[in-house]
């Protein structure tokens, strides 16, 4: 069964205090202090990222608002009401990615047991060898992997139109990525249960095909 990768999990934006007043260099430490121990606060930041933190935060709030609190000499009202926006703005953010991650592991959880299904019937209904059984036998059998067809397709369908129709994950400020490419990025494939869903579906097709040249034999 498929998993989400650990690198794949959202991670915190940094929490920052709106009722904060201070207009000294230290509450701009305060805030990449914050950014530190929650955005880049996760097990696997270093092995999966490894960004020193004004790289990170360039990634997270932009060019712009990274180099006011890296260089600034004071947290003005203003800049402080700008990183509440962009803080509040990637917690939005990382709170839908949640969401679509949770949702992704529902669907891969389904998805599983489709195919565990379909591979079970798979197995009782090609036990026999063709040769051996009847006329009728064979039109059952025909019927059964035609219903295990129709599902596959059904599931592999789905998941196409997950694909190409807002299926999408949006880790950084600055561009909109399909979430499978993602997340399945480590592995050899790209679309790991479009590619077994489909693997199952020719192997249903191929037994169904073997099926009807047999009835053509005999009728």
């Amino acid at each position: 069964m498929y998993s989400l990768e650990s690198s794949s999990q959202p991670r915190t934006p940094p929490s920052i205090d709106r009722h904060s007043s201070s207009s000294t260099a230290e509450g701009l430490d305060d805030i990449q202090q914050a950014y530190r121990d929650t955005v880049m606060n996760t097990p696997h930041y270093d092995e999966e990222y490894g960004e020193p933190l004004i790289q990170d935060m360039t990634i997270e709030f932009g060019e712009d608002l990274t180099a006011a609190i890296m260089t600034n000499t004071q947290l003005t009202p203003s800049l402080q009401q700008v990183v509440v926006q962009a803080a509040t703005a990637a917690s939005a953010r990382r709170t839908a990615f949640s969401t679509r991650l949770d949702e992704e592991e529902a669907t891969l959880e389904d998805a599983y047991q489709t195919l565990t299904t379909i591979g079970e019937q798979y197995e009782q209904i090609t036990d026999q060898p063709r040769h051996q059984q009847s006329v009728d036998d064979l039109w059952e059998t025909h019927q059964q992997l035609t219903k295990c067809i129709s599902t596959c397709e059904q599931l592999v369908e789905q998941r196409q139109t997950q694909r190409t129709d807002g299926h999408t994950a949006e880790p950084h400020t600055d561009k909109v990525v399909d979430l499978q490419e993602y997340l399945y990025r480590p592995l050899d494939v790209t679309y790991p249960l479009l590619a077994d869903g489909t693997t199952v579906l020719e192997r249903c097709l191929t037994a169904r095909r073997q099926v009807e040249e047999e009835l053509a034999l005999r009728l």
